[in-house]
């Protein structure tokens, strides 16, 4: 484990390093086949949803997406899998939801992609103030 600081002034970040399978695990959850190589030039967003919200769920509570209800948790930098299948380095959250009586957790980061409740999200940005708990932000993809 190291600490580094972050480019924002009295933030501190510690990383944990990921495994290759724990990278393998995510991208498989997300249904996207296995995980890139690091340094892939950022995803093109996909549309959003016509007149879609954007929903925003805080670190510690529980939100709902597409029915689902969908808890949010443990915010740290660290490897995670983007929506294009790009290994990516970065503020993360885990999610925690359940499919039937399998509770699901996945780490997420921007441009992750997920799908609840029959609805792709992607994950825009996640924000995490030093001291205080983070948000998630998502939104709702066009089929």
């Amino acid at each position: 484990m190291t600490t580094q600081h972050d480019p924002a002034p009295g933030i501190t970040v510690t990383r944990r390093p990921v495994s290759w399978t724990a990278r393998v695990i995510v991208a498989l959850w997300l249904g996207l086949g296995g995980a890139a190589h690091a340094g892939t030039p950022p995803v093109t967003p996909a549309p959003a949803a016509t007149g879609a919200p954007v929903e925003q769920i805080q670190e510690t509570t529980v939100g709902t997406l597409s029915g689902v209800d969908v808890g949010v948790a443990n915010m740290w930098e660290r490897e995670y899998v983007d929506g294009a299948g790009a290994a990516r380095k970065g503020l993360t959250a885990r999610l925690d939801y359940e499919v039937g009586a399998e509770t699901k957790r996945v780490v997420v980061g921007e441009g992750s992609v997920l799908e609840l409740g029959g609805t792709r999200w992607q994950v825009l940005a996640l924000t995490k103030p030093s001291g205080q708990n983070g948000t998630v932000t998502l939104r709702p993809l066009s089929p």
